[in-house]
């Protein structure tokens, strides 16, 4: 089907690798593919500056707008990955506005306290506006009433949560693509399940844990709520669960479209050691440090903490 090339590129001083298909086989096919393939390959090695040059030369030669967001928002995701929120935000500042959302929990969910704050009034002037009628619109103000909430949520402000919740149970599933629905009760499930205080909290969450251990149930359901379920279960004194939460994204997520990849490989390496499964947890910190060898200053603590927790893992397996 193809052939794949090692090759020198002469002006970096590097070596690249080249993949052509034969014309025939190439036919119907855009540019989204190679881009997935490149992006993976990326985080396998931890080159993002080789990926970041490809994206930016693709969309130079883009043909329509409709190529060019893609390509923008895939920029977008890898400068989010790498610890890169400044960066991240003067690129969604020219594309729709799903970034800005998706910029808001990305910085939120990571630790980036300073660029989640600087969305915040953005995002609570989207949720306090119109219902959209247009799908796209509509699946990104639900889900920005749910990170509006959430991030008041983990500041300890349960005044809008309550009203959030049950705006988002009476507002009914939206069409998002040709494979799921953006489900508003199921995001109204994660906000219920973290109101504390209750005599019910346990069976709550109970249920927002059985919910996460189903088949396909939305990008943003199943990535915020495993997080939710995780750092709850944790705090009820579930470590095995907790950790179990952490790696169910691995069940149904495609790793070239999901956000929150280096939040998830910190959470796996964390209680991973927590749980005794050393070996796992080491990869998953080698992991995140590769994809935040170029962090912005923000993340300073939490790459140092990471750093820290990888050589006790590491002095602790070699018997040091």
């Amino acid at each position: 089907m193809s052939r794949v090339f090692v090759a020198e590129e002469v002006a970096l001083g590097r070596r690249v690798v080249v993949k052509v298909l034969a014309p025939e086989l190439a036919e119907g096919l855009s540019a989204e593919r190679f881009a997935r393939e490149a992006r993976l390959a990326a985080r396998l090695h931890g080159d993002f500056s080789f990926f970041d040059d490809l994206l930016s030369r693709a969309r130079a030669r883009a043909a329509t707008e409709t190529d060019r967001n893609f390509l923008s928002q895939m920029q977008f995701n890898l400068a989010m990955e790498a610890g890169q929120a400044g960066r991240a935000a003067r690129i969604a500042a020219d594309l729709p506005n799903r970034l800005a959302e998706r910029m808001f929990a990305a910085t939120f969910w990571d630790g980036d306290s300073t660029a989640g704050a600087a969305q915040y009034a953005e995002a609570r002037a989207l949720v306090s506006a119109r219902p959209p009628a247009e799908p796209n619109a509509r699946h990104a103000w639900i889900t920005t009433i749910f990170d509006v909430a959430q991030y008041e949520l983990a500041r300890g402000d349960t005044t809008n949560a309550s009203r959030a919740i049950a705006q988002l149970h009476a507002l009914p599933a939206v069409p998002h693509d040709a494979v799921e629905s953006v489900r508003p009760g199921r995001l109204a499930l994660i906000l219920d399940a973290q109101l504390a205080g209750r005599a019910d909290a346990g069976q709550r969450l109970n249920s927002l844990d059985s919910l996460m251990r189903l088949g396909p149930i939305g990008e943003h359901v199943r990535l915020a709520g495993n997080l939710v379920a995780s750092r709850l279960l944790e705090r009820a004194g579930n470590v095995q669960r907790a950790y179990d939460a952490a790696q169910r994204w691995a069940i149904t997520a495609d790793p070239a479209e999901m956000s929150l990849y280096a939040t998830y490989l910190r959470e796996q390496g964390r209680l991973g050691g927590l749980a005794g499964d050393r070996e796992a947890a080491i990869m998953a910190y080698r992991r995140y440090l590769r994809l935040r060898a170029r962090h912005e200053p923000a993340l300073d603590r939490d790459v140092a903490t990471v750093r820290a927790e990888l050589e006790k893992l590491a002095r602790q397996s070699s018997g040091r």
